[in-house]
C-alpha cells in the first residue's frame, strides 16, 4: 500500500510525499500554505455493503467533507 504524507516544500509551503515500492516516490508541491486533506483510499463499506468500516477515512470523505461540510469524514492527523 503506498503512503502519503505532507512535508515542507523547497520554497516554503508545503508538499505531499508518495512513496509506493513499484513506481518509486513522487512529490507533489503546492504553492503557499494550502489545507491538505487526507483519507484512506478504502471503499465505504458502510454505506455500499452495509458492513462496518475499517477505517473512518473511506475514500468519499473529500465529498462528505467539500459538498456535507463533515469535518470529521479527513483525517486530522493527515
Amino acid at each position: 500500500m503506498p503512503e502519503i504524507e505532507k512535508v515542507s516544500a523547497f520554497k516554503g509551503g508545503w508538499a505531499i510525499l508518495a512513496m509506493h515500492l513499484k513506481p518509486g516516490e513522487f512529490v507533489l508541491s503546492c504553492e503557499g500554505e494550502p489545507r491538505l486533506l487526507f483519507t484512506e483510499s478504502e471503499t465505504n463499506r458502510q454505506r455500499i455493503l452495509g458492513e462496518q468500516n475499517p477505517s473512518p477515512y473511506v475514500k468519499d470523505a473529500f465529498h462528505d467533507f467539500l459538498v456535507n461540510g463533515n469535518v470529521g469524514a479527513i483525517n486530522s492527523q493527515q
